[in-house]
């Protein structure tokens, strides 16, 4: 699978990033050496830890990229993780707006801003459909896994759960970020992500599309968004002191 999707970006014309597991265990890297030991010709790693970090240096010269999960606060972090390899970083999202500028314009690493997209508030190892779901055996029963599913918190939030191939579930927040408002002051940063991997391709490239527009200058309404993507959210910019700042 893995390399049907380099031969499909590639033969798009487009990059393709093995994005790791932002938690790992010895499986996990076990994983990784195996991977790359097929000779996979990525056009980088987007690496969630640092002990990946260190290993994927020692598997491959594909430019390294720092994912959200190091928490970057500030620019000696930066300087720390491009110290290691990285050629890229990305802000941490508890960052203020007045934050994610400092970093983004004193640090000589490339800095990454998430600007919309699903995002995770937890990773845990419970075995949610082992746990809650009727009738579910793991072997008898895999089908089950391919169905979305969500926990329902006490002010009636839905959040997203997506198992991965190590049967972690990853809990999302209620609310998808949506910083398509704010968009055009984040043109500093070296990369703007839309975290898309719980669209369909259709409304991925519906999303891509209007943020493509609102950097190209058009008045684009969030109300556009809430049509295909709905329970959209600022994140820590709801707060008015960030929103102040950011305006």
């Amino acid at each position: 699978e893995l390399k049907k999707a380099v031969e499909l970006a590639h033969a798009a014309g487009k990059k393709i990033i093995l994005a790791t597991p932002r938690t790992s265990k010895d499986k996990d890297l076990a994983e990784l050496t195996e991977i790359f030991s097929q000779a996979i010709n990525f056009d980088g790693v987007l690496v969630g830890n640092l002990g990946a970090l260190n290993l994927i240096k020692t598997l491959t010269d594909a430019p390294i990229y720092a994912d959200v999960s190091f928490s970057l606060f500030n620019p000696v972090a930066a300087e720390f993780l491009q110290s290691l390899g990285a050629v890229q970083a990305t802000a941490s999202l508890e960052l203020s707006f007045a934050q994610v500028r400092s970093v983004v314009e004193n640090s000589s690493l490339p800095i990454e801003v998430i600007i919309h997209g699903a995002t995770e508030s937890m990773i845990c190892d419970h075995d949610f459909a082992e746990l809650y779901l009727p009738d579910y055996d793991e072997f008898a029963t895999p089908d089950k896994l391919n169905r979305h599913y969500a926990l329902e918190d006490e002010a009636g939030e839905i959040h997203s759960l997506r198992v991965d191939q190590f049967k972690r579930w990853h809990i999302f927040f209620g609310k998808q970020l949506c910083l398509l408002p704010y968009v055009e002051k984040f043109l500093g940063a070296a990369t703007l992500r839309i975290e898309a991997q719980n669209y369909s391709p259709e409304v991925a490239a519906q999303v891509v599309q209007l943020y493509r527009r609102a950097l190209d200058g058009e008045n684009i309404s969030v109300d556009e968004l809430k049509k295909i993507t709905p329970k959209l959210g600022a994140g820590i910019y709801r707060f008015k002191q960030s929103k102040n700042s950011i305006q």
